[in-house]
């Protein structure tokens, strides 16, 4: 699925569509970075959330730690015994690794876009409020790059009932078949 140029001749290809909701009961997760991050200091790819409403500091917001995170290495952290992928779960050191350095949580209203590196480390919060926390996440990689979310797929029907100028952003996706 290519979009287009990265403004260096390479192109970004859309990796996946998700939504990342956030319900009254939900735990506080772990600090993490997704996709195999750390790999290069090379930008991979990027994460775009958007806010389908409101996302305050009461309903779960995402927090990030814009401290140059997302440059952590794989090998130096492994190398510490830092493990950066737990996101479900406790992870101890990690989270003592994150409380060392400044976080934000962050406030998106609708019509807001976050654009992040899949290695600037985050976690979602605790839902304080009856109202759930709603984002979508579209992931896009440099050409050649890989993810580990699985793989994007689609309706067929939905697909053909897409206008003519924004199906070509969902080419080479893999169809839904029925049943």
């Amino acid at each position: 699925m290519r979009r287009g140029p990265t403004g260096d001749g390479e192109t970004l290809e859309m990796a996946g569509i998700t939504c990342d909701t956030c319900l009254a009961g939900a735990v506080i997760q772990s600090p993490h970075r997704e996709m195999d991050p750390g790999l290069s200091w090379e930008p991979r790819g990027y994460i775009v959330n958007i806010p389908l409403h409101r996302c305050d500091l009461d309903n779960g917001p995402l927090e990030i730690w814009p401290c140059g995170s997302h440059l952590w290495r794989d090998d130096v952290l492994r190398g510490l015994g830092y493990d950066d992928t737990v996101q479900d779960g406790r992870n101890p050191d990690f989270e003592a690794l994150a409380a060392m350095f400044p976080s934000r949580r962050v406030v998106l209203e609708p019509g807001d876009l976050l654009i992040r590196d899949p290695a600037l480390m985050h976690r979602g919060t605790v839902n304080h409020t009856d109202r759930p926390r709603t984002m979508l996440a579209i992931c896009y990689f440099r050409d050649g790059h890989t993810h580990n979310y699985g793989q994007l797929d689609l309706d067929r029907d939905l697909h053909e009932r897409l206008a003519p100028e924004v199906q070509p952003l969902f080419a080479g996706v893999r169809y839904r078949t029925a049943g």
